[in-house]
């Protein structure tokens, strides 16, 4: 093998192993995306799930239930007590 090819190899077995978009990443794109669209946000107290996640802490496991519990796209806006709900519901959720 050719110092050219090693280097190719290298370089391609890199880019396999590269982790995709990780959840902050997502959650900045949901944002940004969320921001562009006017919403009602102000006057009732509704944001995008994935704000609730990081301003309620939420951990990253309990938010993708939630999410896929609840069926949410990115982007949907819920009040304070919807997702604090929802997020309650899956936690109380047993898995055996």
């Amino acid at each position: 093998m050719t110092e050219q090819e090693s280097v190719a190899a290298t370089e391609a077995a890199s880019d396999e192993s590269a982790p995709g978009p990780s959840f902050e990443t997502e959650v900045a794109e949901s944002l940004a995306a969320a921001a562009s669209v006017p919403s009602s946000a102000d006057s009732d107290g509704r944001k995008p799930v994935e704000s609730w996640a990081i301003e309620l802490k939420t951990p990253d496991w309990l938010f993708a239930a939630a999410k896929m519990l609840a069926q949410w796209p990115r982007g949907r806006e819920l009040t304070k007590a919807e997702y604090q709900s929802a997020v309650a519901a899956v936690d109380q959720v047993i898995c055996r």
